[in-house]
């Protein structure tokens, strides 16, 4: 499975990228920061996370269910 662009959020140069993508079987979901090169290409950085499916359905219900 290629890595599938789901969100782009924030500055043009610098956006947080959301992915799905699939490793050893499993599908995931990226949250990644991007940086432009200099030929203008968006390239990913070493910041973010990689959760599955599951830990991302907890994450967004415990979010959900908070008071905040």
């Amino acid at each position: 499975m290629t890595k599938k662009p789901l969100l782009t959020a924030g500055s043009k140069n610098r956006p947080l990228v959301a992915t799905l993508s699939e490793y050893e079987g499993n599908r995931l979901i990226d949250f990644r920061k991007y940086f432009r090169d200099k030929q203008g290409e968006l390239k990913p950085t070493r910041k973010g996370i990689s959760l599955s499916l599951f830990q991302y359905e907890q994450i967004c219900s415990l979010i959900e269910n908070s008071n905040l």
